[in-house]
Parts: structure tokens; sequence; C-alpha cells
């Protein structure tokens, strides 16, 4: 059900090529809804944008039961601190990297009813002047952690 209150607050960029599918879905199903595709952007200025964004949607690829799936966006995405959306297995990999991130969750892509509920708590937490970050000094999976990680392993060799 659609609270056009909440989706007055909202905005939908997104940013790189995106499944025309699913932004078609999208804009069906929530025709008020603000939305922007932008094709390309270099690299850096996507990343600027990624960390002064409120929420964060990331579409999970859909794979098989036994494979291991945390992809690099969703890696940079958990770096920023910031929340996350991410539709894809609950049970699966990219929830297990997120469990205990406050405002990080996997949905199931049917289960739109959850999903609604987490922007609305999101939104109003948002309204209320909580960025709804987590900490992300101490995660084990950053780019600089997984690099002296890797520096320490090469050097034990």
């Amino acid at each position: 059900q659609q609270n056009p209150v909440l989706l007055a607050k909202v905005r939908l960029r997104v940013i790189g090529k995106g499944s025309e599918v699913i932004l078609d879905d999208i804009k069906r199903g929530f025709p008020e809804l603000e939305t922007e595709t932008i094709a390309y952007m270099p690299h850096k200025q996507a990343m600027e944008e990624i960390v002064n964004s409120h929420v964060l949607l990331n579409s999970l690829a859909i794979v098989t039961g036994e494979d291991y799936l945390i992809s690099g966006k969703l890696m940079e995405y958990v770096a920023t601190g910031r929340p996350i959306v991410a539709l894809g297995d609950p049970n699966g990999n990219a929830a297990e990297l997120m469990k205990g991130l406050p405002y990080c969750n996997v949905f199931s892509r049917e289960k739109t009813e959850l999903i609604s509920e987490f922007l609305s708590e999101l939104i109003n937490e948002l309204t209320k002047g909580n960025e709804c970050l987590h900490e992300t000094e101490n995660l084990l999976f950053t780019r600089k952690k997984t690099t002296e990680e890797l520096s320490k392993f090469i050097q034990n060799l």
C-alpha cells in the first residue's frame, strides 16, 4: 500500500546501468515517486553521490543457494556507513555480512510490505535528524582492512 506522504519525501536516483525492467516496474508501481536515471558518471563522482545519499539500494544478483555472492558495490555501500536496502536472499552471504549493522537489511524482492515498513521507519528517523549511520572504523571488509590482511598474508609467504 502506497503512502503518499512517505513518497513525497523520497527521490530515487539510479546512477549507472540499471535494469530497465526493474526501473519500469518501480515507475509503474509508484508513479508519483520522483525518479532520476543517470546512465554514466565517473567513479569518483559516483562515490561522492553514494556517500551523500540517505539510503542506498542494491539489487543483488540472483544466484543458486550454493553460490557465494558479495559484490564489490555492496562492499562500497557498507563502507560508507549509510543505510542499505538490498534485494536478494535474506539468508544469504550479503545478509550475513550486514547482520548487526543498523538500518542495513536484505529483503526478498516480493516482500514489499517489509521493505515499505523498513523505509517508513528509516524516513521517520531521518526526519527527526538521526543520520542512521553505522560504524565503519572497525569493519573487517573495508578496502583498507582487506589490503592490510592481504599484505600480511603476502609477507608471510
